[in-house]
């Protein structure tokens, strides 16, 4: 049976082949202080975007009751027109949070044109929602 040699340790290694070059790559370095808030940065435009992206949610469901209790034909449905009433109270305000709010969530250089999208969005879905209302003759 043949025998192996003994386990070499690292300080021998040293005695025999010398000292050994560092490998950067071998190790991973630490986060820079860049990253770091690259990545927080990040992270708060992922937050803001899931909180627009539910405020826009809430409003096409609010709308989605204003507009079904606006053209619905069975008057008991709604017959004081609550759905009418508080979803005019609310689409407004819901739609301009999301307006003002969706904006931060596109890159710092992007904000300017995100504004300009956001809000112009904004007044015409608004305009679009309040003309449909009118159009069912209960605006």
């Amino acid at each position: 049976m043949e025998e192996t040699p003994p386990e070499e340790y690292p300080h021998e290694w040293v005695d025999r082949y010398g000292p050994q070059a560092y490998l950067p790559q071998a190790y991973v370095p630490a986060p820079s202080v860049a990253d770091r808030h690259y990545q927080a940065i990040l992270a708060i435009r992922c937050v803001v975007g899931l909180v627009g992206g539910g405020a826009v949610v809430f409003w096409a469901l609010v709308v989605y009751v204003m507009l079904g209790s606006a053209f619905d034909t069975n008057p008991a449905t709604d017959p004081h027109g609550y759905g009418i009433v508080f979803g005019v109270l609310i689409s407004v305000p819901v739609s301009l949070f999301w307006a003002l709010v969706l904006p931060f969530a596109a890159p710092r250089n992007k904000w300017g044109p995100a504004f300009a999208t956001s809000l112009l969005a904004f007044l015409a879905l608004n305009a679009l929602v309040f003309w449909a209302l009118s159009v069912s003759g209960a605006g």
